[in-house]
């Protein structure tokens, strides 16, 4: 499950005290004692010209090194207390994701950053992004939401490279199925939208084979009206099916590219 952007950006709230005591007791001082370094009064007069005495007295004057040590003790105290608070709740959004991927998932909680992660796995992608981008030779092949990316995928690459899924081509709204679609392009149907009930009607298909995968039954049938043709489908897992059998099949999504 990818997290959402209000959960992403718990480790920047969380964080925040530590990150604006930094800027305020830090960041500001330094970038103001350098503007001050490059100019300087004598008397009433302004002189240009950079001027160290800034830093030899912020490192010399126990008064300012005292302030110092305040500050970097307070800082510490301020981002530990923001760390330990920001590593359990970020955890419990890390258990939203796979087991696998909850170490990834928990430092993206954690510091609350959007962050590119490079990825050959499918499930990895889907399981922890919000945007997904396909790659093809250098070039974007396919953009967008997990849920968008798999169920509507915008090119052939991007479709088969998400998981398995068929392929029927369509030329004037026929297929070797007979009428589907209108149109010309290439009908998609991922397997787990291929079932024995639904509003897409396949027809007749023979069970070439089939295996119990635990969450479903992965077979391969062929449809009496074109036998040439050979689909992948996951039937539910009270489905007892074997080679030989002939099942009225329905898909329940699908999508059409264009040509």
């Amino acid at each position: 499950m990818s997290l959402h952007a209000a959960e992403r950006r718990l480790g920047w709230g969380l964080l925040a005290p530590a990150l604006l005591w930094t800027g305020a007791f830090f960041v500001m001082p330094f970038l103001a004692m350098l503007a001050l370094s490059f100019a300087h009064m004598e008397g009433r007069a302004i002189v240009q010209g950079f001027d160290p005495d800034n830093y030899i007295r912020a490192f010399t004057d126990w008064s300012q090194v005292k302030a110092l040590i305040n500050s970097v003790e307070i800082t510490l105290t301020v981002t530990v207390i923001s760390v330990v608070l920001a590593w359990p709740l970020a955890a419990i959004i890390a258990w939203r994701v796979p087991p696998q991927f909850q170490r990834l998932a928990l430092f993206q909680a954690h510091v609350g950053t959007t962050f590119v992660h490079v990825t050959h796995d499918q499930e990895e992608a889907m399981a922890i992004a919000d945007r997904i981008v396909v790659m093809s030779a250098g070039k974007i092949a396919d953009i967008g939401p997990p849920r968008e990316v798999y169920l509507r995928p915008k090119s052939l690459f991007s479709a088969a490279f998400m998981g398995e899924i068929n392929q029927i081509a369509v030329t004037h709204g026929q297929t070797a199925l007979g009428p589907l679609v209108p149109g010309t392009g290439t009908l998609l149907i991922r397997p787990e939208s291929i079932g024995l009930a639904g509003t897409f009607d396949l027809g007749s298909c023979k069970v070439e084979d089939a295996a119990f995968f635990g969450t479903h039954v992965r077979a391969h049938v062929s449809p009496l009206s074109a036998p040439n043709l050979r689909l992948t489908v996951h039937l539910p897992q009270s489905a007892a099916t074997g080679p030989g059998e002939v099942l009225t099949l329905f898909a329940t999504d699908h999508v059409l590219l264009e040509a």
